[in-house]
């Protein structure tokens, strides 16, 4: 985990845009996190945004989502952990992403979105309050979630820039979350917690 962070210069900053890695994820999620990158820039004129692609396939939407937007001050890495290198704070879809993120120690919101036609399903298949694998261990709200229609730009943009210019409570959190999951094997670990989780 990188050191205690400092919150960046309140006109600027870096944040890492996570946009997921399945072709329906980014259909998803590309839209809402451009314009939420859109709002944050409003109000902090010298921010940067890196998107993080999985691989070519993404890479590819991310840019047609660039040139479609007209965002300007982003680019793209390939990969999470080039994404979160230089981030002050990430966007990042539900999944191992946020894990990484919170180990990473980068102040994260996790969003997630899925077709109105599944949420039926999703309601009867999670039976936790969380979704996300840091809230889940540490069975409290460590990483926001903004799920569904709760994911909107406004919404994305205000909850991390909260976190960008107060980043230590959620760090110290993350240091929590490192602690007990152990510093070797986090991962495996949390997926395996996952698994037991999901067979209830």
């Amino acid at each position: 985990m990188r050191p205690v962070p400092s919150a960046p210069a309140p006109d600027g900053g870096v944040v890492a845009i996570l946009p997921g890695s399945r072709s329906g994820e980014l259909r998803r999620h590309l839209p809402v996190l451009a314009a939420a990158f859109r709002v944050l820039q409003h109000r902090r004129p010298r921010l940067r945004g890196i998107f993080g692609a999985a691989d070519e396939r993404a890479a590819r939407m991310i840019a047609a989502t660039i040139e479609r937007e007209k965002l300007a001050g982003v680019k793209i890495a390939r990969g999470v952990s080039s994404a979160l290198a230089e981030a002050d704070g990430a966007w990042v879809a539900s999944g191992t992403a946020v894990l990484e993120t919170a180990l990473a120690g980068v102040p994260a919101v996790a969003l997630y979105v899925i077709p109105p036609i599944l949420i039926w399903y999703g309601h009867r298949m999670i039976r936790h309050r969380f979704i996300t694998l840091p809230n889940l261990v540490l069975g409290r709200e460590v990483v926001p979630e903004l799920l569904q229609e709760a994911a909107t730009p406004e919404r994305l943009a205000g909850t991390l820039e909260e976190l960008m210019s107060h980043p230590l409570n959620q760090y110290a959190q993350f240091a929590e979350l490192r602690e007990a999951l152990g510093p070797a094997d986090a991962l495996e670990r949390c997926a395996r917690y996952a698994v037991e989780l999901a067979r209830g």
